[in-house]
């Protein structure tokens, strides 16, 4: 169990570029918090064609249109982050197979110095935003 609490400061520590962000709030079970089986929404999305990213983008919007404002832009970066992570695809049979774990455990972060994504520079479009992420991949700042 992560010690990872509201008001810690974090960081994305395999990013090149960790940045710094403060933990405004976290959920340790999404799949009651979406109503979700993650599960079996994962093998129905995966069990036919390969999807490029419009066709998952709309199957996700399509899911999140019943769920109240509330929760509607969270379900939306939680689901999005499983279903874009949380895959082998498998280049012999062109399927996806789902990994063996599944973050079922998330937190929001405002970004204060943002992190990079594939370069050695910050991401700008992170500064100063909340952003959901799988708590397994932050960390407590020292």
């Amino acid at each position: 169990m992560s010690k990872l609490k509201k008001g810690n400061l974090v960081h994305l520590y395999r990013r090149k570029v960790s940045g710094t962000g403060i933990l405004l709030k976290r959920i340790t079970d999404v799949e009651a918090f979406l109503n979700l089986n993650i599960e079996n929404y994962l093998t129905e999305l995966w069990s036919g064609e390969p999807l490029n990213w419009p066709e998952s983008q709309t199957e996700i919007e399509q899911l999140i249109s019943n769920f109240d404002a509330v929760r509607r832009d969270p379900a939306k970066q939680m689901i999005q982050h499983i279903v874009n992570h949380c895959y082998k695809y498998d280049f012999v049979t062109k399927t996806r197979k789902k990994k063996s774990s599944v973050p079922n455990d998330f937190s929001l972060v405002i970004w204060t110095q943002a992190p990079s994504e594939y370069t050695d520079t910050s991401t700008v479009y992170y500064k100063n935003k909340q952003v959901w992420y799988p708590t397994n991949w932050l960390k407590i700042k020292k």
